[in-house]
């Protein structure tokens, strides 16, 4: 049965809502909760986007997502102990001549206000983000590249298709990621075009080290990452008593606690 004018308006209204409530999801996750076909989300969200109402992004709608996203100066202070230890035993996996890249992450940004002044060069830094930029450009004598794509002003980060285009054309010694979330299955972002960067970074370098605080531990995001199995090194600060106790048991030599 074919909906109504009403019918549609309403469904988009509630659509508008739901995410400007929960941020992102992607167009399987609204299809199932409004028991209508792709299809129809994505004609809903191109609505909802020439209304001003959501920004969309691959595989889902982004609702005000970086407006709402604390400001990256803002997380950058919060639990600068956790991050500081480790940025420090990131630091012992750097050797010069290396080429590294450091994405958005206030963690990784920590590693970047260290390895200014750590003396370890010459050594070539790609980014997306404009603080680790900032950070690596008045420290050393690094050579400093900055991806090309869309900025996100509250975050300062580049991200899109622009910023997955530039990263082909590079491959790395080893990379420094964050994420947003840990668990028993594996890494969480909350968006699937970051993760989707993510992934094609790992897969241009050698070595990708995963850095997370004890903040991250347990906790969920609506874009999965990757499983445990797939990760090559994860820093952490976060006990390995607390992280089996949340049923985490990768570990070995690739896990280290921070």
């Amino acid at each position: 049965m074919k909906s109504s004018l009403a019918e549609i308006s309403a469904r988009r209204d509630r659509l508008a809502l739901l995410l400007k409530k929960e941020g992102y999801l992607s167009v399987v996750d609204l299809a199932g909760r409004f028991l209508v076909s792709e299809a129809t989300v994505r004609r809903d969200l191109r609505a909802l986007e020439e209304e001003n109402l959501i920004t969309r992004t691959y595989g889902g709608a982004l609702s005000e997502y970086d407006a709402l996203f604390m400001p990256f100066y803002q997380r950058n202070e919060q639990n600068r102990k956790s991050k500081e230890r480790i940025a420090r035993l990131a630091l012992k996996h750097v050797r010069a001549g290396q080429s590294l890249f450091l994405d958005a992450g206030s963690t990784v940004y920590a590693i970047a206000e260290r390895l200014g002044d750590a003396g370890i060069e010459p050594l070539k830094v790609v980014t997306n983000s404009l603080p680790v930029a900032e950070a690596l450009a008045s420290r050393g004598s690094s050579e400093v590249h900055l991806l090309g794509g869309c900025l996100l002003p509250h975050q300062l980060v580049v991200v899109g298709a622009g910023a997955s285009l530039s990263l082909s054309s590079w491959k790395f010694d080893m990379a420094f990621l964050s994420a947003e979330a840990m668990d028993a299955e594996g890494l969480w972002n909350s968006q699937d075009d970051i993760s989707d960067f993510q992934r094609h970074l790992c897969g241009r370098s050698g070595q990708a080290v995963f850095c997370l605080d004890e903040t991250k531990l347990g906790r969920k995001a609506p874009s999965f990452l990757m499983a445990w199995d797939d990760v090559d090194r994860l820093i952490t600060t976060a006990e390995p008593e607390d992280c089996a106790g949340r049923g985490l048991v990768w570990g070995g030599e690739s896990w280290e606690t921070a």
